[in-house]
């Protein structure tokens, strides 16, 4: 009997695991490759933790899109921080981090088949989320200083598409995409309604 394990068999494997699993990476150097701390945290934070076990609120499940008083410090945060009016019920939800933020927002704006547009180069656990989601990535090349061709992007906006994915700072080039090219992607969706 041959077991099938669905979709996660047509996700490739992540290549930082590979890297850092055939990599031999002396004890006196700092790695700055990846984002995981090197240092434990402050002190204040594990003696937070530790008094929350007592209480209920420290051991039981929270809301699934987060506290409410998380939510709304997020939601001053954007307004004072960002000039963004939020609504803490409608249009924040905490998540475990990027990744798990990314898959959700992939997951609520497309169907099994749709196409997500993405710049190269472009963080790999992008195009594994959009697989995972049964969709298709579509890969559009930046220029030169990897910032996005509008031009390019709209060639490739079909009846299927159902999102452009902008990161800027670009995840793993570091760029920063310009307001010009940004509101321009922008009406690019607004005109396709995606």
């Amino acid at each position: 009997m041959k077991l099938e394990f669905g979709r996660t068999q047509k996700i490739q494997e992540a290549p930082i695991e590979k890297i850092l699993t055939e990599s031999k990476i002396p004890d006196d150097v700092i790695d700055l490759g990846q984002g995981v701390p090197f240092y434990g945290p402050p002190k204040e934070a594990v003696l937070a933790a530790s008094q929350a076990l007592d209480k209920e609120s420290g051991f039981k499940y929270s809301p699934d899109a987060g506290t409410a008083s998380l939510r709304e410090a997020i939601v001053e945060k954007l307004a004072i921080q960002n000039g963004i009016n939020a609504d803490a019920e409608k249009n924040v939800m905490v998540t475990a981090g990027c990744n798990q933020a990314f898959v959700n927002s992939v997951l609520t704006v497309t169907s099994p088949g749709d196409h997500v547009i993405l710049l190269a180069p472009y963080y790999f656990n992008h195009v594994m989320a959009v697989q995972l989601a049964g969709c298709k990535p579509v890969i559009v090349d930046t220029d030169r200083d990897y910032q996005p061709q509008v031009e390019r992007i709209a060639k490739n906006v079909t009846k299927s598409a159902r999102a452009i994915v902008l990161v800027s700072p670009n995840n793993p080039t570091g760029a920063v995409y310009g307001d010009r090219q940004i509101k321009a992607i922008a009406r690019i969706c607004c005109e396709n309604q995606i």
